[in-house]
């Protein structure tokens, strides 16, 4: 939902900034890529997992790197794992996705960008697709994530 994008506690803020990435609270010489990242919010607590294609990690062994990206078109891998400190969250409220501090470039037209976002909200309802704002984002519901498991402590 769009109010909650604005309202929502962030647990890593990432934004790209031209050719380089930069992570809320990391210089850009210390973003933490292959490697676990602890944090924790008003609702959730946990750890996130941060790999991009072109950049690979001091951290991670070169061969399970580029094991995760040769031969498909992924750019990035974000993973979370961790548990709501809150119960009784509804899962629409619930949204994972990008809020850039820069507004984008080249954009398409009005015409066929509001094409693309009927589109979208079509095959993903409850997509916050807003990349023409001053501050773009784009958040799906967690419901619409690529894959999920949800396990009990300890599995």
């Amino acid at each position: 939902r769009s109010d909650f994008a604005e309202s929502a506690p962030a647990a890593a803020t990432v934004v790209s900034a031209g050719d380089g990435v930069a992570i809320e609270g990391f210089p850009p010489e210390k973003i933490p890529l292959g490697e676990k990242v602890p944090f924790d919010t008003e609702v959730f607590q946990g750890v996130f997992y941060l790999r991009l294609r072109n950049a690979p990690s001091p951290n991670e062994d070169v061969d399970r790197h580029s094991a995760y990206f040769d031969g498909k078109k992924r750019f990035f891998q974000c993973v979370v794992q961790g548990r709501f400190k809150r119960s009784g969250m509804n899962f629409s409220d619930i949204v994972l996705g990008g809020v850039f501090e820069k507004k984008m470039k080249g954009m398409p037209p009005a015409a066929l960008f509001r094409a693309i976002r009927a589109f979208l909200e079509t095959i993903s309802p409850g997509i916050v697709f807003d990349i023409a704002a001053d501050r773009p984002k784009v958040l799906s519901p967690l419901g619409a994530c690529q894959t999920m498991s949800v396990d009990l402590p300890g599995d």
